[in-house]
């Protein structure tokens, strides 16, 4: 065989050899590019694989400093109720409880231990991973942070009670709408029956060791308003009118809003590219890079929007690891969604992506003269003139809104932000933000192939959006925008109807009833 094959060699024209050469040559190549590519894929599955325990430890610290800090309820109960009824895993996790220093600490093999500090004007930072409390900075080499000296307002103290006294109406005080006064209309019988099912459904996470008994879905608020007054109310027993709850992604819709009330004051247009913004000394190394590529044509408008074409895994993968890495390891929001790259033209494609509020977020950061004025915005431009004094905006270790997932405020606070937005800003007879919000946020818009997106300026819309999982008997109304969060949170403002819908709660992934059900059978309800 071997005399044979170089008999044959021999007797091949030059050109001929010279491409057989070149053919193994390409092959040789193409089998060494292989190897390299898996032992690549495979170095990264492993990083992200160790980062894992820290992200999950991460999660823990930081969920049950909220839990007791922020939303007040003993540790016992947030770490049972909010973290033990989750999964099994948790019960590998020690989790440490400092009064006194008001900081958590959860530890677990391989990951060490992660430190969640509640700070005011911050809510409760969690530390990078290998920081410890005593020499953290709370600070970040190019983006440094505040001190609490420089808050105002609701941000200086972060759990205000409420000035007004219990019967006071709302949205001035907490006083409901007596039902003698409901409007006659009003199916009281139907309305009570649909604020019921949200709270008694029966599903598996009923059975789940640790979870709430007798309230299957998990849910612990459900309030209706209805032409400016506080229909009807209900909570989970342990909860309150008062209790601050997270709301995970409805957060992205308020976070919207701010971006909107900043540029709209100082005239900045939204199809402003994003590097042109951010303009702070020193620069962050990712806007620079943006520069020298087509991510210099990124408007503000698309990251509004979610049109920017940066590549990001869908959320919901966790397998790959991008929400937890950045929430519960990076301690940067901003410069992790900042190093992402494109993965398609920008306004060409949409995609649902958290990094993509939390890059908003560092945006607004660079329109202050400083941080400290930054931090408080939120406080002075929303929360306060609409009396939310429960409302916490949480930062990362670097200083930076966590405008994906993180603000926390009390059932009759987020009901109040859901008012304002359904009245694009007009709060008493007051223009708290910049009018026009409501139809920019609303707008339809459609992708490079003209498919419609189901989402408007950092919230939901109700046309085209399956995720909502209303049929076609179950319709919402045209103008429908609705912020939602993982879990179950839902904040649904109905601008026509003149009505809001808010439901929170901790609801596990095994009990997936969608939103639906519950809008229109209030809706239902209402005249």
């Amino acid at each position: 065989m071997t005399v044979r094959m170089a008999t044959t060699l021999r007797h091949l024209r030059p050109d001929s050899l010279t491409a057989t050469r070149m053919r193994l040559r390409s092959r040789l190549l193409g089998i060494l590019m292989l190897v390299i590519l898996v032992a690549a894929v495979g170095a990264t599955w492993l990083a992200m694989q160790r980062q894992w325990p820290a992200a999950l430890a991460g999660f823990v610290a930081k969920t049950a400093c909220g839990g007791i800090f922020i939303a007040g309820r003993s540790a016992d109960e947030a770490i049972r109720e909010d973290l033990l009824s989750l999964s099994a895993v948790m019960r590998l996790i020690d989790i440490a409880v400092d009064s006194e220093n008001q900081r958590v600490s959860a530890s677990m093999p391989g990951a060490g231990t992660r430190h969640a500090l509640w700070r005011p004007g911050r809510g409760c930072v969690l530390l990078p991973p290998n920081e410890v409390p005593e020499i953290a900075m709370l600070a970040n080499a190019d983006e440094p942070t505040p001190t609490a000296a420089g808050l105002t307002g609701a941000a200086a103290n972060l759990r205000s009670e409420r000035l007004q006294p219990p019967d006071t109406p709302w949205p001035q005080g907490s006083g409901p709408l007596p039902r003698e006064q409901w409007p006659a209309k009003v199916r009281a019988a139907m309305l009570d029956d649909a604020i019921a099912h949200a709270f008694t459904r029966p599903s598996m996470s009923s059975v789940r060791p640790g979870a709430p008994t007798g309230n299957g879905q998990g849910t612990r608020a459900v309030l209706v308003v209805h032409r400016g007054r506080l229909l009807a109310e209900r909570y989970a027993p342990g909860f309150d009118a008062h209790t601050p709850h997270l709301g995970w992604s409805m957060a992205k819709t308020v976070i919207g809003v701010l971006a909107w009330a900043r540029l709209q004051s100082q005239a900045i247009d939204l199809r402003t590219p994003v590097v042109e913004l951010v303009n702070r000394v020193p620069r962050p190394q990712w806007a620079g890079e943006w520069q020298r590529d087509e991510r210099a044509t990124i408007t503000i408008d698309q990251l509004m929007t979610m049109f920017d074409g940066l590549a990001h895994p869908p959320d919901g993968s966790w397998l790959q690891t991008d929400l937890p890495r950045m929430l519960w390891v990076s301690g940067n929001v901003g410069r992790f969604a900042g190093e992402r790259t494109l993965d398609h033209p920008p306004g060409s494609y949409w995609r649902y992506a958290s990094p993509v509020s939390n890059l908003l977020s560092r945006v607004l950061r660079d329109q202050f003269a400083s941080h400290e004025d930054y931090l408080n915005f939120p406080y002075q431009a929303l929360f306060d003139p609409i009396g939310a004094l429960s409302a916490t905006f949480e930062s990362d270790d670097a200083g930076n809104l966590i405008g994906s997932s993180y603000l926390w405020a009390s059932p009759q606070d987020w009901a109040r932000l859901g008012w304002l937005l359904a009245n694009d800003g007009l709060w008493q007879g007051q223009q708290v933000f910049p009018a026009g919000w409501r139809d920019y946020a609303s707008a339809a818009r459609h992708d490079a192939d003209g498919r419609l997106s189901p989402y408007g300026a950092q919230v939901w819309l109700a046309a085209n959006n399956p995720a909502l999982g209303c049929a076609a008997d179950r319709p919402l109304p045209a103008d429908s925008l609705i912020a939602t969060g993982v879990w179950g949170q839902v904040m649904a403002m109905f601008p026509q109807r003149q009505t809001v819908i808010l439901r929170l709660g901790w609801k596990p992934a095994d009990d997936p009833e969608p939103p639906c059900r519950l809008l229109t059978d209030i809706l239902a309800a209402l005249p």
